[in-house]
């Protein structure tokens, strides 16, 4: 029987983002462990090999440094937080309109995967 993916895109949660930023810098302060305690962000830091500074500074807004491609993906591997990257394709795929046809298609490509795994 061939595995069942389920996306969940309540937009209750992404509309009140504009950019990338922003979405990822909420969700660093909401990040939880397997026992539903909240990573303190100097936590984050020591296991990205940051200083708590230098991760503060890039998940801060105000300041010109912010979280690079590279952050993220380092930040997904060791805490397995993908929800900036849903944010992503909500903002991108999902909520323009017309973009129907580009769903149904990465939709088909994502079974194609599954089946060959």
């Amino acid at each position: 029987m061939p595995e069942q993916v389920t996306i969940n895109f309540d937009a209750s949660g992404y509309e009140s983002f504009e950019r990338c930023q922003q979405f990822f810098s909420h969700q660093t302060h909401r990040l939880r462990d397997a026992q539903g305690r909240v990573v303190k962000q100097a936590v984050q830091a020591m296991e990205m090999d940051m200083s708590p500074s230098q991760w503060s500074q890039k998940t801060n807004e105000s300041n010109n440094t912010t979280v690079t491609l590279n952050d993220a993906e380092v930040y997904t591997e060791k805490f397995g937080d993908t929800e900036w990257i849903n944010w992503l394709f909500w903002r991108h795929v999902v909520n323009k309109k017309n973009k129907k046809e580009e769903l149904l298609r990465m939709k088909e490509e994502i079974e194609k995967k599954l089946s060959a795994m």
